[in-house]
């Protein structure tokens, strides 16, 4: 029989999560069972206590199998590919087989593909594959009723919340350049949402640990416009994560956090063009 389970050695809790939703997705859509592998590390976050709260909130390792539940006759790294050819030959085997996928980005994102091939990476590739699993949508159906709830008192029923997610820390003009938008990129997004919705309230989610001048200003800007914006700065990171999921309208950025909640969004999501493939039910605005 063959299994399919995540290989992740680091990264950011979007990172991780959005990899092991990818692997998930994989499984799913060709009738492979997925192995729940805990998560060891998560960069930024020394505390292990709170990655088990991270793995308790997911309750991801409650819906399958530990590997640690199966004997096997073998363990195959895939790294960076994998065809339907390696599926069928291994799928009905009379021996347990484990793949290990590592940067499943690269099965099932096209957009992520072309990105990296376009930048010369030395890859092995498939197309045959990923033109067939091109979305995350195959494994959200049953993550989005399993996950745990946190308190959100900031939200107002009446209104209409929006979050929007403002990639800073290490991310800026010159550092992570490629992740960085400008905060007057946010003036038209957030004026054109505000005419959309009479009852608007904007939520920023951000650190400002760097910045604190520069969002003093946007806050007193937009503020004057008689539009209602609060600063939700360096908060708890799964707080984070549940403002941006139960948001009424959750504006991305180019990060691995903000997908990884517009993934688990049932409302509006409003993406920026970026590395990771766009759902189909997001609407793109521009930030050019």
């Amino acid at each position: 029989m063959l299994y399919f389970t995540n290989n992740i050695s680091g990264g950011g809790i979007g990172n991780q999560m959005q990899q092991i939703i990818g692997i998930i997705a994989l499984a799913r859509k060709y009738d492979i069972e997925y192995l729940y592998n805990s998560i060891k590390k998560i960069d930024h976050i020394d505390d292990n206590n709170y990655i088990n709260t991270v793995e308790d909130y997911f309750q991801i390792n409650t819906l399958f199998n530990s590997i640690d539940s199966i004997n096997f006759d073998e363990k195959i790294f895939m790294k960076d590919h994998l065809t339907i050819s390696d599926i069928d030959n291994y799928k009905n085997c009379d021996k347990n087989i484990l793949f290990i996928i590592d940067h499943v980005y690269f099965i099932i994102d096209p957009i992520f593909r072309h990105v990296f091939y376009n930048n010369n990476y030395n890859l092995s590739y498939n197309d045959e594959l990923w033109k067939q699993i091109n979305t995350y949508e195959y494994a959200m159906d049953i993550l989005k009723n399993c996950k745990k709830f946190i308190d959100l008192p900031e939200y107002n029923n009446d209104k209409t919340n929006v979050a929007i997610h403002i990639r800073r820390g290490d991310v800026n003009f010159k550092q992570n350049s490629d992740r960085f938008v400008p905060l007057e990129k946010y003036y038209a997004i957030i004026e054109n949402l505000n005419n959309q919705h009479n009852n608007a309230v904007f939520y920023i989610f951000t650190e400002i640990t760097n910045d604190k001048q520069e969002f003093d200003l946007f806050i007193k800007t937009i503020s004057e416009k008689g539009i209602h914006i609060k600063i939700m700065a360096d908060l708890d990171l799964l707080t984070t994560i549940e403002y941006m999921i139960k948001a009424d309208v959750l504006v991305m950025s180019k990060s691995a956090l903000s997908y990884l909640a517009a993934l688990y969004n049932n409302n509006k999501v409003l993406y920026i063009n970026f590395w990771h493939n766009k759902l189909s039910h997001w609407e793109t605005i521009s930030i050019y």
